[in-house]
């Protein structure tokens, strides 16, 4: 049998098609919720979006959950999408689970774009368009980034104020108790001066013969001591708050009865500071044992004195 050729040259010649690639395309995928977008990731060019790449997403968004909505994994974040196969295949939803996410309601949204040849091109091309997105995204992060900073700032120096507030509140109300305890107190006058916020100082009104324990029990019944000088600024003060007041000798807390020339304070047993200013010439122990083993101040400095003077005595009421 013969084949007969059945195609007449006349035939018409069968058109083949032509392959052409698809309009070029680029694919970004936007998740956001109604305070603002979350996460951009752009899809590289020639790449199909598939379950494994959505899962590498998610594990992007949830970093980007916990950076810019602290706390909100601590539930379950649910996002809202079509039903694309790369969104509910099973490898996607097993990838969710210990993400704390599932896809059944709408607290976070995505956003699936097709960005097509002409707007690429309008734009500068598909890596243009992917360059302007990343770019206004990092904007926006480090504008939240500065709120979020100036935000904790503002409300840390509110807590300060606020703390500093209920604290002079306090030292006050203290200050004016101690005004009222030494105003009806009859050995007492009413203190001159605050130092540092810290102390005020009271001086006996009357002179009389001085005793440490006995003066100091005094100080302890408005809640101080007999006075200690700390270093030379406090001297200072304390000195020409009492010479403004009065020419009498005044004691302090001072002493070397234990030891001689070794002065400690009367009530907390500290030593005297060293460098401490005294008067010239002093101390100088006059008149030989007992001498001279208690201190009292005058604005040329500390000057050693006989413990039995009749004089009058400084009390350091602490108020913080």
């Amino acid at each position: 049998m013969r084949l007969i050729d059945m195609e007449a040259p006349s035939s018409p010649v069968t058109k083949k098609f032509k392959v052409q690639q698809s309009a070029t395309k680029m694919m970004a995928t936007v998740f956001w919720d109604s305070r603002e977008m979350i996460l951009l990731d752009i899809l590289p060019k020639g790449e199909s979006f598939n379950a494994d790449q959505y899962c590498e997403i998610i594990d992007r968004l949830r970093h980007a959950v916990r950076r810019k909505r602290p706390g909100l994994l601590c539930s379950r974040v649910v996002l809202q999408h079509d039903n694309e196969t790369p969104h509910t295949a099973k490898h996607t939803k097993e990838w969710l689970e210990p993400a704390t996410m599932s896809l059944q309601s709408a607290l976070l949204l995505l956003g699936v774009l097709m960005i097509s040849s002409p707007l690429a091109k309008a734009n500068g091309g598909c890596c243009g368009v992917a360059e302007r997105l990343e770019k206004a995204t990092e904007e926006v992060e480090l504008l939240e980034e500065g709120v979020e900073g100036a935000a904790k700032k503002l409300e840390e120096e509110m807590e300060l104020v606020s703390d500093s507030s209920e604290k002079i509140h306090d030292l006050e109300a203290r200050i004016q108790g101690l005004y009222t305890i030494l105003s009806i107190h009859p050995l007492f006058y009413v203190p001159s001066a605050v130092y540092k916020n810290e102390k005020v100082y009271t001086l006996s009104r009357r002179n009389e013969a001085f005793n440490l324990e006995k003066m100091n029990n005094y100080c302890k019944g408005m809640g101080g001591y007999l006075a200690e000088i700390d270093d030379a600024e406090e001297l200072e003060f304390v000195a020409s708050k009492v010479a403004s007041i009065t020419r009498n000798l005044v004691y302090i807390g001072t002493n070397d009865v234990d030891e001689e020339g070794k002065y400690v304070q009367y009530n907390s047993k500290k030593p005297l500071p060293d460098g401490l200013k005294w008067k010239a010439g002093n101390p100088d122990n006059y008149g030989g044992d007992p001498g001279e083993d208690c201190v009292n101040l005058t604005v040329a400095g500390l000057n050693d004195l006989d413990c039995k003077r009749q004089a009058r005595f400084i009390c350091e009421i602490p108020i913080v």
